[in-house]
């Protein structure tokens, strides 16, 4: 196995609004639109959004790297330090061939919400409901961000990544998240978990990412999965 000590630990980083390279076209899917094909109002309010996140957003990212931890076929479940994880069987056959994992947390910051609450209390749902959505984009981005970074100059050679998973997805128990965030300093990221299992801030996401020579990232199995909430259905189902 690949020497993975010169890794610390925990890693957080910061970026800046503009850092994450958001599009219209990123934000069009989660909207219900094939982008392109987005009508009015949305495409002048996304220009709105979009000008105005820079003062909005205050996207983090960062990870627990995970070496002690042993999966179980028979019974589609993972041990994690002392923790015993239960993430269903679809993310299971996507990760049982780790040889390392990151737990990992990334937010938009919690302004955007403020903003949408101030809003909403004004009667501007749809530019509230608009940024709330812009708030998703720029925390998965900021997740895919440290993802791709983490590829460039961490990654050992011969080693991929998966996809990312979240507790609350594919039959995931959310209440999993707890365990999970075990593996953080208190306040990782500036993300807190409330005794239900929500974060805060709202526009944050958490989960695992495993690492390995046997991994590949294939796209998300939507079809395997019945989860009808799902951001990631979402975005498939309104691909061109």
């Amino acid at each position: 196995m690949p020497d993975l000590s010169h890794l610390p630990p925990y890693h957080h980083v910061s970026y800046s609004f503009e850092e994450l390279g958001i599009l219209p076209a990123d934000v069009e899917p989660l909207l219900g639109f094939t982008p392109g094909h987005t009508p009015e109002p949305f495409p002048t309010l996304t220009d709105d959004a979009l000008r105005e996140a820079p003062r909005l957003f205050a996207p983090e990212a960062g990870y627990a790297l995970v070496t002690d931890f042993a999966f179980d076929s028979s019974n589609r479940h993972f041990r994690a330090g002392t923790h015993l994880f239960h993430p269903g069987k679809i993310i299971f056959s996507q990760i049982r061939h780790a040889r390392a994992l990151l737990f990992f947390v990334a937010t938009a910051g919690e302004a955007i919400s403020r903003r949408c609450h101030e809003l909403n209390a004004a009667g501007d749902t749809v530019y509230s409901y608009l940024l709330d959505t812009l708030g998703s984009v720029v925390a998965e981005k900021a997740l895919e961000k440290m993802g791709q970074n983490f590829e460039k100059q961490d990654l050992p050679p011969g080693w991929n990544l998966s996809e990312s998973y979240s507790p609350g997805y594919c039959n995931w128990d959310v209440a999993e998240q707890q365990k999970l965030f075990s593996f953080f300093p208190p306040g990782f990221c500036g993300v807190t978990l409330s005794s239900s299992s929500l974060m805060h801030p709202v526009k944050s996401v958490s989960g695992v990412i495993a690492l390995g020579p046997r991994l590949r990232r294939k796209g998300y199995h939507c079809a395997m999965c019945n989860d009808k909430t799902c951001i990631y259905r979402r975005i498939r189902n309104t691909a061109p």
